[in-house]
């Protein structure tokens, strides 16, 4: 196509992507318009639809975690409940091993400890204490008993 007196064609004549898609949406607009359809929200709906569907999927995807995480939670308990009943720890060691000279005096924490025999004395006679973080029956594993 030849332009007399351009080198180039004028901006009308230009097709770009962008006002093909104008021409094409106003076209059918105008279409449905006159067939009694009334004005198109081809903007809207699928921008509408696109969110729902995304609402629903994350409701879904929040249920599964809720009902897995439930599931993981049983199991736990229930391998802490058997390893719990099979582990024998003795309630009173032997008054050679413990030195016979600790006592039960509140003391709960493994900083509150000055050696990995006086935990192990307080883990086994003592209540309340909170040493064995991993229920092995070792106390204090990462400041006395290594």
């Amino acid at each position: 196509m030849t332009f007399p007196g351009r080198l180039r064609p004028p901006r009308a004549a230009i097709v770009t992507p962008d006002s093909a898609f104008e021409r094409t949406r106003q076209f059918v607009a105008s279409s449905s318009a006159r067939l009694g359809g009334g004005p198109l929200n081809s903007d809207v709906s699928p921008l509408l639809s696109h969110s729902v569907k995304n609402v629903i999927v994350l409701a879904i995807l929040i249920g599964l975690g809720w009902v897995a995480y439930g599931k993981y939670q049983e199991r736990a308990l229930a391998r802490a409940a058997d390893t719990g009943t099979t582990q024998s720890v003795p309630l009173m060691p032997d008054s050679a091993s413990t030195g016979a000279s600790f006592k039960c005096d509140g003391r709960i924490y493994c900083s509150q400890m000055t050696s990995c025999a006086e935990a192990t004395y307080f883990l086994r006679n003592c209540p309340g204490t909170k040493m064995d973080g991993n229920n092995d029956g070792i106390p204090c594993e990462q400041q006395w008993c290594r």
